[in-house]
């Protein structure tokens, strides 16, 4: 099963390769940037190309047009994908797989986007699962054996947008990130890249499972901040140059070991966003490591976190309450998360709502 094949690139359907066509629009103008002869540029929806050095000229002004040359009005496509090496993860190869580094990385803009507003970006893992519904579907019926119509599943861009325009949400950038193997180096990837800590227990899962030939001298899981780089020097800088955005209304939505890194993420002094979307976080993970370092935190530490949500399906009865407890450790600390219980919801039917459920508290309408 291809994981890659279900997301399609079709670029003839409104998805876009961010190798640039002719009337695409460039990296944004940044004032504070300075530009070399011949770089290309995008302002107020039109390309301009540096004449010569320059620094801190407006392009559309008369007094720039020595300095800029106007090539013309350019579009942003609704749809855009790139690819990126992952050069911060580590590969992993056994005789009968190899788990690679590559991510593709699709970027959705909102209805009616405007390049000279600041968007808040919202980064979401698990495209190759969530960014489809038939994706998601076919997940439910390989892992849980359940048939659920496709009628009743949303995929997260569907349910973004349906917060959007039920008015309940503001606009945001969605920012997917896919991996773009087989589903099986894919969940490998999920363990190496999404878990905080390194887990021998998760290493003999992974290799009694997916990877048998795997060198038992091999560490597979806690590779959590080699994909927190990842994610801070490559994906970040690629989508917020090209894109106007607010680094301070930064968010992520991450579901089962991605919301565990977004947990992890959420501690850290340098934390890379600021609102998070946790949709049934593998806090069980390492005997629940996460958990109890988020414990020993104190209020302030904190205090940089606007908005938390989080969710887990009804059915999952046995994770369920160690988000109570998370939730209340939490709140102890001045945080006080929206948490949310999906009825009828099993571990992977949940996000067919969580994200529609919890993005107006994360990024609420103005």
């Amino acid at each position: 099963m291809k994981m890659g094949s279900w997301i399609m690139l079709v670029l003839a359907s409104g998805v876009a390769s961010m190798a640039q066509a002719a009337n695409d629009c460039a990296d944004y103008w940044q004032k504070e940037q300075s530009y070399t002869q011949g770089q290309t540029v995008s302002h107020l929806g039109r390309n301009y190309r540096a004449n010569w050095w320059t620094y801190a000229m407006r392009p559309d002004r008369v007094e720039s047009r020595s300095e800029w040359s106007d090539l013309g009005q350019c579009s942003y496509p609704q749809h855009s994908v790139f690819e990126l090496p992952g050069e911060q993860l580590q590969a992993l190869t056994s005789p009968s797989m190899t788990v690679g580094t590559r991510y593709r990385i699709h970027v959705r803009l909102p209805a009616d986007y405007q390049p000279q507003r600041a968007y808040p970006v919202l980064y979401v893992a698990d495209w190759s699962w969530l960014g489809q519904r038939e994706t998601m579907q076919a997940l439910l019926m390989e892992f849980e054996g359940r048939d659920v119509p496709l009628a009743q599943w949303r995929s997260v861009p569907e349910q973004v947008a349906e917060a959007q325009s039920a008015g309940e949400a503001a606009p945001v950038i969605l920012v997917g990130i896919e991996c773009p193997d087989e589903l099986g180096p894919c969940l490998v990837r999920r363990s190496r890249d999404l878990t905080p800590t390194h887990s021998a227990a998760e290493d003999d899962y992974i290799r009694s499972w997916l990877m048998p030939d795997l060198s038992p001298t091999q560490q597979v899981s806690g590779g959590g901040a080699n994909f927190g780089r990842f994610i801070r020097e490559s994906v970040i800088p690629s989508v917020e140059r090209r894109f106007k955005a607010d680094p301070h209304q930064r968010g992520w939505l991450g579901t089962s070991l991605a919301g565990l890194w977004g947990a992890d993420q959420l501690l850290n002094h340098d934390r890379l966003f600021s609102r998070y979307l946790l949709n049934s976080p593998s806090l069980w993970y390492d005997n629940m490591a996460t958990l109890q370092r988020t414990a020993s935190q104190s209020a302030a530490s904190l205090a940089g976190v606007q908005q938390l949500y989080l969710s887990i399906g009804a059915e999952e009865t046995q994770e369920r309450p160690l988000l109570e407890e998370y939730a209340t450790v939490l709140a102890q600390r001045q945080l006080n998360p929206h948490t949310r219980i999906i009825p009828d919801a099993s571990h992977l039917l949940a996000p067919a709502q969580a994200s529609r459920l919890g993005l107006p508290k994360v990024y609420p309408a103005k």
